[in-house]
């Protein structure tokens, strides 16, 4: 169950991330949060930013920080064309060494979600910021389970 759960929380942060980085940036041009493009949890984050905040200044700047910022820090961390590489066609010792390699480098990566959990914590209240920190703390060995035996 504990895989579950870990697997299912560590999917919705990438579902938020990936989403948010297709969002449109002028989505705080919408007084509607019906028209948000995306799942409806995305509507549900920025009203409870502008709940907890008074604006949606906050999660523009989440939003903005997903579709530019964090990109670019997981580039930094990991070699995109190692991440493309054909492993069928790989004997298992390159197969193991590639994984290794990928694996530490998507393990580094990890302190990319830093600013984006700091940011959150300001759309979120107590409870939600534990869970928060819970499903975040699943990510590193989550990783290590992917991982294990060239993946």
């Amino acid at each position: 169950m504990k895989f579950v759960c870990c697997g299912v929380a560590f999917g919705v942060l990438l579902l938020l991330i990936s989403v948010c980085s297709a969002l449109p940036k002028n989505v705080s041009e919408t007084p509607d949060t019906e028209t948000l493009d995306g799942p409806p949890f995305l509507a549900d984050l920025r009203d409870q930013c502008r709940n907890t905040t008074g604006d949606d200044r906050t999660f523009n700047e989440l939003k903005e920080h997903i579709s530019t910022d964090l990109p670019k820090c997981f580039m930094a961390h990991v070699n995109m064309e190692q991440l493309k590489t054909d492993t069928t066609k790989l004997e298992e010792k390159e197969k193991q060494k590639l994984f290794e390699k990928i694996c530490e480098q998507i393990n580094e990566s990890v302190t990319c979600l830093t600013p984006v959990k700091a940011k959150l914590e300001n759309c979120l209240d107590e409870e939600d910021v534990k869970i928060m920190e819970q499903v975040v703390a699943t990510i590193p060995e989550a990783l290590n389970m992917a991982c294990t035996n060239s993946g």
